[in-house]
């Protein structure tokens, strides 16, 4: 039987959770108790180990295996634009700071009830959190949150690794009582902060249950961001000139986005290219089209929403050949 995952991913405006089950590994929360004192736990960073990681990322962004499953389990988003993520030390300090949190209480809320994001102390944009225990070197954790085997409901981690909204990276090792624990924080806009120096060393951390001075971003962004129905979206157009074929569509404000998808395929179940758009797009060029090929589009709006986005349904099939 399938293992469950141990591990938990959240992405902007999404929360996803999944575990072995409550109980499995006994946080010090249980042996401390609800207390708002300070709590000092005792283990190493492996900073070096962490690092390594990035290299590893950068490679599944930019290859062939950038796809993750669309909700019908059925197609795949195929992800070939993606760029490669720079190291942000910033991004590196919340890490460090959230992996021991969660050393202590494996949870994307913090020890002191906050949303995790109240880490951030900078505009970060889009953002986002990966976890995971249990591993011992980044290859292990990598592999993991990769989640190649699994289908579209758990694949969040994979779509966090892969997300076009962002663009930054900072990643934590933290061992203790024997366990590995790791976390990814992702953002869109970078910190601008100064190189650090490796940091593996054996460390007092202390836990701070006060209010963190960026507890505005507590609230639940499933109470405060757009939560409207993705408006339903068709070409205006769509035309092939040479070896180009040009979508287009209208532009709808209450959208956050579009999603275009095309294939040689009528069923759009093999070779299926998708392109994700930002709200002030409202069209698209193909390039390089094969001649006396027919081609076949769709497109579908979505919004932001307190599950990640939320998709319209997808248009009517639209077909053009390349002459």
């Amino acid at each position: 039987m399938r293992l469950k995952k141990l591990i938990s991913s959240i992405m902007i405006a999404a929360m996803t959770v999944s575990s072995l089950g409550m109980g499995v590994m006994a946080t010090d929360k249980a042996v401390y108790g609800d207390t708002k004192a300070p709590v000092t736990l005792k283990g190493t960073y492996g900073q070096t180990e962490a690092r390594k990681m990035l290299s590893r990322v950068n490679a599944f962004r930019t290859s062939g295996s950038a796809w993750y499953w669309n909700e019908d389990d059925t197609t795949k988003s195929v992800l070939s634009d993606l760029k490669a993520y720079s190291y942000d030390y910033e991004l590196e300090r919340i890490a460090m700071k959230r992996v021991v949190e969660i050393a202590y209480s494996y949870s994307h809320t913090r020890p002191n009830g906050e949303s995790c994001f109240t880490a951030f102390a900078f505009d970060s944009g889009a953002r986002g959190e990966n976890i995971a225990y249990g591993k011992a070197t980044e290859a292990e954790a990598f592999e993991f949150w990769k989640e190649e085997d699994y289908k579209f409901d758990h694949q969040s981690h994979r779509r966090n690794m892969l997300g076009s909204n962002f663009n930054y990276i900072g990643i934590a090792h933290f061992v203790y009582n024997g366990i590995h624990f790791w976390v990814q924080e992702l953002s869109e806009n970078p910190c601008d902060s100064k190189v650090t120096d490796v940091n593996d060393s054996e460390v007092e951390a202390t836990i701070d249950f006060s209010p963190s001075q960026n507890s505005s971003d507590n609230t639940s962004k499933e109470n405060t961001e757009k939560s409207t129905v993705p408006p339903k979206v068709s070409f205006k157009s769509l035309k092939a000139k040479g070896k180009t074929v040009t979508a287009k569509w209208d532009r709808n404000s209450n959208a956050d986005g579009y999603q275009v998808q095309y294939a040689t395929d009528k069923k759009m179940t093999a070779k299926v290219k998708t392109k994700n758009l930002s709200a002030s797009k409202n069209g698209l060029k193909v390039k390089y089209a094969t001649k006396n090929k027919k081609y076949y589009f769709r497109i579908r709006s979505f919004v932001k929403t307190g599950n990640g986005k939320k998709y319209s349904k997808w248009s009517k099939v639209k077909a053009v050949k390349i002459k």
